[in-house]
């Protein structure tokens, strides 16, 4: 921008966002100092911005952002109140803490609401060297879906990273947008169906029942050869 252009502060609303200041930190890197970020999360959007900076104003809208990612799991700190974690759809893991229990859990709320949207659980997914169990989520807000090798939460909790991170594979797509879904049943798997991707990408899964195929099509936007 040139020396006389003015920005004005970003334009935030309580009904579609949640900001303020934070002290974030990459989950991984548990020697590193949390840095102070200003962040903002989109309740419809599941996407989490942050800007470089300590101030506890809202940053300009000519400020470029440090950083974005869309949630995907968030996870409260019980024994730390003023803490919590998020994890993005590409299996990026934060250390988020807020400057007291109150202001935590403000974001947790908002962060609750919007996973508790997301379908999840484990289904067979078929890959290279056949039908895997796998634990898969999908959230209908932003219509991504990733997969991990085990509960993500779970496995943290029980010290297990590599299980809580995303399933990566040379070769395999382990998240990504979902276009459509569509039944697609075989001999072997009754209750198969099949997710594309907008770039023709595809994961084939199969459920153990016909119920629990239905709770994920039920979610899944489903193909309409109208549409085409």
């Amino acid at each position: 921008a040139s020396a006389g252009t003015r920005f004005s502060a970003l334009r935030l609303s309580e009904t579609e966002h949640v900001y303020g200041p934070l002290q974030v930190r990459r989950a991984e890197k548990r020697g590193q100092k949390p840095a102070p970020r200003y962040c903002v999360l989109g309740k419809e959007t599941c996407v989490l911005t942050w800007y470089a900076t300590a101030s506890t104003e809202a940053p300009s809208n000519g400020q470029r952002p440090d950083g974005s990612c869309t949630i995907a799991l968030a996870d409260g700190a019980p024994a730390t109140p003023d803490l919590f974690h998020v994890q993005s759809h590409e299996g990026e893991a934060f250390e988020c803490r807020a400057a007291s229990a109150e202001e935590a859990a403000r974001w947790k709320r908002s962060l609750d609401a919007i996973t508790s949207r997301a379908i999840s659980g484990y289904i067979q997914i078929k890959g290279r060297r056949g039908w895997k169990r796998r634990w898969v989520l999908f959230q209908p807000l932003c219509k991504k879906l990733c997969i991990y090798r085990a509960q993500p939460l779970v496995a943290h909790s029980a010290g297990t990273f590599a299980d809580a991170h995303i399933y990566q594979q040379p070769g395999y797509r382990a998240h990504g947008e979902v276009k459509w879904a569509a039944r697609r049943p075989s001999p072997s798997q009754p209750f198969g169906f099949s997710i594309f991707t907008p770039d023709e990408g595809q994961w084939e899964l199969a459920a153990p029942t016909a119920k629990e195929m239905r709770r994920w099509l039920d979610s899944l936007p489903i193909f309409d050869p109208e549409a085409v």
